[in-house]
């Protein structure tokens, strides 16, 4: 569905001289800002839906506030100023059935799942009077599930805790780049596989290059053989020069 689509609003976009401001899709819904003027807007939808008969999109359409998955964007226009802002979406099917505390399970894996939706509803809420909001309406669904209050409460409270003194851990913590990083990019192929892995395992990188400066990777007859088998290329030589730039971190082979 993900490559379906994504062929589809590549070549619809190709047709068009107007495009949304700000366009994002994940699988099949998509979130668009729109610049010029709802006539425009409509217009555009209709070509969208005409452009493959099989595919048809329901839109939601507001100057104010939209909902896309589990996140409502909203205006906010404080000081004159307008911003995008955001808060929790709880959709019409979501009962938040979570873990029942009377479950066979250890103690410690209810406080977790407890932390982690409200480390979500953290994430996903400009303001904290909507983390707030957001809480009690979970809260209120687990009582239900026999969560006492205090226990909620506490939890809440360490998270809070926790992020007031700067101690918790980020969700995605971003990987340090260094000079050592050598990308290898590959076009699909069903023998990339095999080619990657004997890259990895067999190329043996002879001297590190500055910017422009060019390096020689040695390839073994293996390695040879795999390339010229599922590349179509023909080497004759056991070397190939590398070019790798320590700016970004980009490489290119000749």
């Amino acid at each position: 569905a993900n490559f379906f689509i994504a062929v589809i609003e590549q070549g619809f976009f190709l047709t068009r001289t107007t495009i949304p401001l700000f366009y994002k899709r994940y699988l099949d819904d998509i979130f668009m800002l729109w610049s010029d003027g709802l006539p425009s807007l409509d217009e555009f939808i209709s070509a969208f839906n005409g452009y493959c008969p099989s595919i048809k999109f329901k839109q939601s359409i507001d100057s104010s506030s939209v909902d896309f998955l589990d996140v409502t964007v909203f205006k906010h226009t404080p000081l004159a100023q307008t911003l995008l802002c955001t808060k929790v979406h709880f959709k019409v099917t979501n009962t938040l059935q979570l873990l029942h505390k009377h479950s066979f399970h250890p103690k410690h894996t209810f406080a977790g799942i407890v932390r982690s939706q409200i480390y979500r509803y953290y994430r996903l809420s400009s303001s904290i009077d909507d983390f707030h909001s957001t809480t009690s309406i979970l809260f209120k669904a687990l009582r239900r599930q026999h969560y006492s209050e205090r226990f909620l409460l506490l939890v809440k409270e360490r998270f809070m805790r926790d992020i007031a003194s700067g101690t918790l851990v980020p969700a995605c913590p971003k990987p340090q780049v260094t000079d050592q990083i050598l990308p290898l990019v590959f076009t699909f192929h069903l023998g990339s596989n095999s080619v990657v892995s004997s890259f990895i395992r067999e190329l043996k990188l002879l001297n590190s290059p500055d910017c422009g400066v060019p390096g020689f990777l040695q390839l073994t007859d293996r390695t040879r053989m795999l390339l010229v088998t599922n590349f179509e290329a023909s080497f004759h030589t056991r070397y190939l020069l590398l070019f790798l730039c320590k700016f970004c971190y980009l490489a290119c082979f000749d």
